[in-house]
């Protein structure tokens, strides 16, 4: 696969360190000469130096021979109009990095007409991470799909678990949310469960569930035993903002406390539900 990294900070080496060992055909753009001829030589990769946004410098790397353009930069408008560009130049696949969270609901109402094939947006799923650590319990392994609506959920069964003694067909009448057992693992057995299939304690479940009713099903089994309700939040940068947001449709209560006034403002604007404090929140008083 013929492959186009623009922009090359933390991620960027990141994601050129990962499939660099994949034996694809990788070319880099970033406008600090430096940079770029260090990887080329860390990772035998192709190089242009200068503005990824720019038709010429990405008409050089060859962009119209990409299966995918993936554009890291620090602004999220050169991100925007370098993947604009890499479609009309004929790349079938780009990929932006999309931070402001002004932009996201328009970017993604808006992605054919801006050529992107998909954001990414590393401050969102920072705080969407930090929610389920703090919605989920611990002992629940997730892995999540469908873009985050559907969750494959692993459970270890202990005793004041209220799955211990149940089967798959009293589970179904006992419990008010739904879940889909998929799995049953017992000691070093693999058990498709029917409906008769009898849980016992030290059993590890795998099953799905709808993302949204994960939490209140882990209530039911008595696997959340004091679900949390006042968190606070100190820094209202953009992952501190998408955490609040997702906490308060969760009923949450939540204060934030952040040391920029401008932005502190702004925060007060922004998430009304939430009581936003102007200080240092390194400070005792």
């Amino acid at each position: 696969m013929k492959i186009v990294i623009i922009g090359l900070g933390k991620i960027g080496r990141t994601i050129l360190e990962n499939l660099s060992n994949e034996e694809h055909t990788i070319t880099i753009i970033d406008d600090n000469k430096d940079k770029v001829e260090q990887l080329i030589e860390r990772y035998d990769v192709f190089g242009v130096v200068g503005n990824g946004a720019s038709i010429d410098i990405q008409i050089e790397a060859s962009v119209n021979e990409a299966d995918v353009v993936i554009v890291l930069t620090n602004s999220d408008e050169v991100n925007i109009l370098a993947c604009l560009v890499a479609k009309k130049l004929g790349s079938p696949n780009t990929v932006a990095r999309v931070r402001n969270p002004d932009y996201i609901k328009q970017i993604v109402d808006m992605k054919d007409e801006l050529g992107i094939s998909m954001i990414i947006n590393p401050e969102k799923e920072t705080a969407d991470e930090l929610f389920s650590l703090i919605n989920l319990p611990s002992v629940a392994h997730i892995e999540r799909f469908a873009r985050g609506r559907v969750s494959l959920v692993s459970i270890d069964v202990d005793k004041k678990c209220s799955l211990v003694g149940e089967t798959l067909i009293s589970i179904g009448k006992k419990f008010r949310t739904k879940v889909l057992i998929c799995a049953v693992q017992r000691d070093n057995e693999i058990f498709i469960p029917s409906g008769n299939f009898l849980i016992k304690e030290g059993d590890k479940i795998h099953f799905t569930s709808d993302a949204n009713s994960l939490g209140d099903f882990l209530r039911e089994i008595n696997l959340v035993e004091s679900p949390l309700k006042k968190i606070m939040i100190v820094g209202g940068g953009n992952i501190g903002y998408y955490l609040a947001k997702k906490l308060f449709k969760k009923k949450y209560k939540i204060k934030m406390i952040e040391n920029n006034l401008q932005r502190a403002d702004l925060l007060a604007e922004l998430l009304p539900e939430t009581t936003i404090i102007y200080g240092d929140g390194t400070k005792h008083d």
